[in-house]
C-alpha cells in the first residue's frame, strides 16, 4: 500500500468562519476543502518540513501568510482515484499577513470563509467535518491531541 502524505491548515476568522478553498482540478471540480497539499513526494528529496508544507500549501491557494498555532490531528482515508491512502496532517493557524485571493495557477477557484452552519450545506473534501469538530474540541479532555508547542 502507497501513501499520499499531505498538510493542511485550519484558519478561523474574527467571526468564527473558517476558510476554505473551492478546488479547481478536473477529478474535484467545485468541493470545498481546507488548505492543503502534498508533501513528500515518494521519488522526491524532502527539503521542507511538514509544518512548512502547511505554511507553503496556505500560501500558494490563498495568498494568505499564516503562523501555525497548534496540530489539529492527522487524517487517513482512501484516495478519491488510486488505491492509495491519503493521509493529511491539518494544523491550526492565524493568519499574519498577504491578501485573501484564490490562486488560478494551483486550480483554486475560490477562497473564502464559511460559518459551520454554511459548511455543513457544502460538497466538501476529505474529512472536513471531523476536523471542524476536533478543532472545537480543543483544550477539553475531548481534543483528539493535545497542544503542541512549536
Amino acid at each position: 500500500m502507497s501513501v499520499h502524505l499531505g498538510a493542511g491548515t485550519l484558519i478561523e476568522n474574527g467571526s468564527g468562519e473558517i476558510l476554505l478553498v473551492q478546488e479547481g482540478k478536473e477529478h474535484v471540480k467545485g468541493k470545498w476543502n481546507l488548505p492543503s497539499g502534498g508533501f513528500a513526494k515518494e521519488d522526491e528529496d524532502v527539503e521542507e518540513t511538514i509544518r512548512e508544507a502547511a505554511v507553503r500549501e496556505t500560501l500558494e491557494e490563498t495568498g494568505l501568510k499564516v503562523e501555525l498555532e497548534g496540530l489539529i490531528g492527522i487524517y487517513t482515508r482512501d484516495a478519491e482515484r488510486t488505491d492509495k491512502k491519503n493521509t493529511n496532517i491539518i494544523f491550526e493557524a492565524s493568519r499574519t499577513g498577504g491578501k485573501l485571493e484564490p490562486n488560478r495557477e494551483e486550480e483554486i477557484l475560490e477562497a473564502r470563509f464559511f460559518s459551520t452552519e454554511e459548511i455543513e450545506d457544502l460538497e466538501t473534501r476529505f474529512d472536513i467535518d471531523t476536523i471542524i469538530e476536533d478543532y472545537k474540541k480543543k483544550g477539553s479532555d475531548e481534543a483528539p491531541v493535545r497542544p503542541l508547542e512549536f
